[in-house]
């Protein structure tokens, strides 16, 4: 899924250290239930285990990353998942994601 880092930076010192990365991804044409394609590890360079993420849009989606299946799933201002074919092209998602070093 195309998308551009936008930060990465260490947090704290010591054991277990902790990094903080930021990238955006635009949605799909046409979702899919279940969400799209985002491999979090890969597209940001996490070596460590992801502790924690936290997804917002620019259009009043909210999303939730699905590490098993490596997806952001997308949902409605109305907490229900976003319909099968919805157009998300011209939303952005913003991604945070902490990462365990």
């Amino acid at each position: 899924m195309a998308g551009t880092n936008l930060l990465t930076q260490n947090l704290a010192s010591g054991s277990p250290g902790y990094r903080l990365h930021c990238r955006s991804y635009t949605g799909p044409v046409s979702y899919a239930t279940g969400g799209f394609a985002a491999d979090l590890a890969t597209d940001m360079g996490i070596v460590g285990s992801i502790a924690s993420t936290m997804i917002q849009s620019d259009a009043g989606y909210m999303g939730v990353y699905d590490s098993g299946n490596t997806k952001i799933k997308s949902y409605t201002s109305g907490g229900t998942e976003t319909s099968s074919s919805t157009n998300l092209s011209s939303v952005t998602f913003t991604v945070w994601a902490v990462e365990q070093l």
